[in-house]
């Protein structure tokens, strides 16, 4: 605010000048007050919007485990007979199925041990050339008169061809060159050739194999080769991690994993209910009182909330009799507008005929639209730059940047009266000092001349 150089404030005129400028000012500052209270109030409506794209997105998330059938094909259970000698976990698209076999062999890293024993990792090994042939690439090493154990395993570590070197001490007086095959497997197995005098030889500590697996028995039996202990391509979305051998065949089971398909689904109509909820507080009117929330009386809100209502409600899966409508799997829609969801009625559904329920879930049938088709449609038009509730918001913020337009220039409008008042004052006060300065030297020269003449 631009203010005058100059303000004696009442003192000529004793009146309270700064205090009259201020409710003047305060006067015009009503209008600037009533457009602020508007932005806080369109403001306020924004961050609803804000809370309600929060809460869609939530839901989208809930939709998107259920939005397939590969989405609930990962939604299975796999258990062992003999967890000591193998178990499993989900890992990806799953069917329920039963495979049996027996654990032959496990896989196992290649290992070889230098022939000749060292005092420790700072002796020398020699001049030379030490070299790792692995899948059939020859990796050299060279070493000279200065290499020690340590540097020898450390030169080879840095090839990173797949074999890791280390110093090891057999009983704490003798060491040994140790190599070891980062990879299990047969074809991670490696051999080693030197021309260093000290490490001429090497021995196998440990062979190098494949993990071994038998489906069957007699002329008809299965022999499978892998060449790691987690298998991951026997069972397709299972990944099976081996521990021992059995001579006995171990059973991997995969079935449905109801617990988590119910979970699933209850978590979408939580969330589902959490956005209701949400808008229904905001577009409700309470008469008693006289007031409404943020969005009462706001039609894209309205409409919002009557789509989503619609999306559970309208969907009929003609494929599937028993299962054709939600209700027929435990969702519903309560008095209040909220959704309700029967566990047990889920469940029982989920047991019964899990295709059907995927059916109506994922819209999997041609003639279905399908729960998540149709949540996924309302969602669309909502979410989205070009969505519904981006619209909405784009006009609160048009209508926010307009008020802030106005506001500055009524604050302008008043710092530049603010500032003429407090110079009119001022040369009021300038004036009035003047006169009873006059004043003043009349009285005396009067009380002079009275003087004078007695």
């Amino acid at each position: 605010m631009a203010l005058p150089l100059f303000n004696i404030g009442g003192l000529a005129s004793g009146l309270d000048t700064s205090s009259m400028i201020s409710s003047l000012i305060d006067v015009e500052r009503i209008p600037v007050q009533q457009l602020l209270s508007r932005k806080s109030e369109m403001q306020a409506t924004d961050s609803a919007w804000q809370n309600i794209t929060t809460k869609l997105s939530s839901l989208r998330t809930a939709l998107e485990a259920i939005q397939t059938s590969d989405d609930l094909d990962t939604l299975v259970s796999a258990t062992s007979s003999n967890e000591t000698a193998m178990t499993a976990t989900p890992s990806g698209v799953a069917t329920p199925s039963t495979t049996s076999f027996t654990i032959d062999q496990l896989a196992k890293n290649h290992q070889m041990a230098s022939d000749t024993d060292f005092a420790g990792g700072t002796d020398l090994v020699g001049a030379g050339d030490f070299t790792i042939t692995i899948g059939g690439s020859d990796h050299v090493v060279t070493a000279d008169g200065t290499t020690t154990v340590n540097d020898l395993a450390l030169a080879i570590n840095n090839l990173d061809v797949g074999v890791t070197a280390s110093v090891v001490s057999i009983d704490g007086t003798d060491y040994k060159l140790m190599l070891t095959g980062d990879d299990t497997g047969l074809a991670n197995t490696f051999t080693t050739s030197s021309t260093i005098a000290s490490l001429a030889t090497t021995s196998i500590v440990q062979q190098g194999q494949d993990a071994e697996l038998t489906i069957g028995s007699g002329g008809g039996a299965l022999t499978l080769s892998r060449s790691s202990n987690t298998v991951t391509d026997l069972v397709d979305g299972i990944t099976i991690n081996l521990h021992e051998t059995s001579s006995t065949a171990v059973t991997l089971t995969v079935g449905r994993d109801v617990d988590a398909t119910v979970e699933a689904v209850n978590t979408f109509a939580t969330e589902l209910n959490s956005v209701l909820s949400t808008l229904g507080t905001y577009t409700n009117y309470d008469s008693t009182s006289g007031t409404g929330g943020l969005l009462v009386g706001d039609s894209t809100a309205r409409g919002l909330m009557i789509d989503l209502r619609n999306a559970l409600s309208s969907v009929v899966n003609d494929q599937n009799g028993d299962y054709a409508v939600s209700s027929s799997i435990g969702l519903s829609l309560n008095r209040d507008g909220t959704v309700d969801i029967d566990e047990a009625t889920l469940r029982a559904a989920i047991e019964d005929d899990f295709g059907a329920v995927a059916d109506l879930l994922t819209s999997a049938g041609t003639a279905a639209t399908g729960i998540s088709g149709a949540f996924d449609s309302v969602l669309d038009d909502a979410e989205g730059s070009g969505g519904k509730i981006a619209r909405a918001r784009d006009a609160w913020t048009s209508q926010i940047a307009l008020i802030d337009d106005r506001i500055e220039i009524l604050e302008d409008r008043i710092d530049r009266h603010e500032a003429l008042l407090m110079k009119q004052f001022a040369a009021l006060e300038v004036a009035m000092s003047s006169l009873s300065s006059q004043a003043a030297w009349l009285t005396s020269q009067l009380s002079a001349q009275t003087g004078s003449n007695s």
